[in-house]
């Protein structure tokens, strides 16, 4: 027996992430993501999983930008990779 479940894909963040203030993981890969939010209150986030999305530009991760050591994000529309240049500890 095979227990199937059919879950709409994420289309978008909204700022409730903020409240996960101890999260060192974040695995949010195959969704339709268009963009980042700013993860202001993610203050422990080391691993960010982005893959396979519909974002189109890395951006709003300053405030990650100390703790964040992986960003897979792969499989996306993104043409340049501007905004990691302050990702310090990636």
């Amino acid at each position: 027996m095979a227990l199937y479940c059919r879950i709409p894909p994420i289309n978008r963040l909204d700022n409730t992430l903020n409240s996960l203030v101890n999260c060192e993981r974040l695995a949010l890969s195959t969704n339709s993501i268009d963009k980042i939010i700013p993860l202001n209150g993610m203050k422990c986030l080391k691993i960010l999983s982005l893959g396979r999305n519909q974002i189109k530009k890395i951006e709003r991760l300053d405030d990650v930008a100390d703790t964040l050591e992986e960003l897979w994000i792969s499989y996306n529309q993104i043409s340049s990779l501007d905004g990691l240049g302050g990702l310090s500890s990636l």
